[in-house]
C-alpha cells in the first residue's frame, strides 16, 4: 500500500472516530437536557381540559372513606410536590406540607397518579420537564 492511500485511510477513520463521538456527546446532552427539571418556562404544565376538570375528576375520585382519616379531621388540605415530564407522566410525587400519615396519604398520591398524564411544560414550544405544586383541600362529609 503507498504512503498516500495509508494517510487517506488514516483520515477517514478519524472523521468517522470523530463523527461517532460527535453524535455520542449530542445524544448525551439531549439526554440530560431531559433530565433536567426547567424553572423558568414559556407555557406551565398543566391538566389536561385545565386545572378545574383536575379538581372535579378528584372530587368524584378521591375516596376519603378508604382514608380511615380520625373523626376530628374536617379538611384535608395537603401540598404535593411532583415533576411533569416531558411526556406528560408524573414523577417524584412527595406530599410536601399536611401529612395525613399512612394509608390516607398513599390514597392522595394514587388518585393522583389515576387522574393520568397532564400536558407538560413549554420552553420554545417545546416539552420540558418541570416542578408542580399542587393544593389538594377537600371537606370530609
Amino acid at each position: 500500500m503507498t504512503i498516500i492511500k495509508k494517510h487517506f485511510y488514516t483520515i477517514l477513520a478519524s472523521i468517522a472516530l470523530s463523527t461517532i463521538i460527535t453524535a455520542s456527546t449530542q445524544a448525551q446532552e439531549s439526554n440530560s437536557q431531559l433530565e433536567k427539571i426547567v424553572t423558568k418556562v414559556d407555557t406551565k404544565a398543566n391538566y389536561p381540559g385545565g386545572m378545574m376538570v383536575f379538581y372535579k375528576q378528584l372530587n368524584n375520585t378521591l375516596d376519603t372513606k378508604a382514608m380511615n382519616l380520625d373523626k376530628e379531621i374536617k379538611t384535608i388540605k395537603t401540598f404535593l410536590s411532583f415533576n411533569v415530564e416531558v411526556d406528560g407522566s408524573l414523577t417524584d410525587i412527595k406530599i410536601t406540607k399536611g401529612e395525613l400519615g399512612g394509608i390516607a396519604d398513599k390514597i392522595l398520591i394514587e388518585t393522583l397518579i389515576n387522574a393520568g398524564k397532564w400536558q407538560p411544560a413549554l420552553l420554545d414550544e417545546k416539552p420540558v420537564k418541570s416542578n408542580f405544586i399542587l393544593l389538594i383541600s377537600k371537606s370530609i362529609e
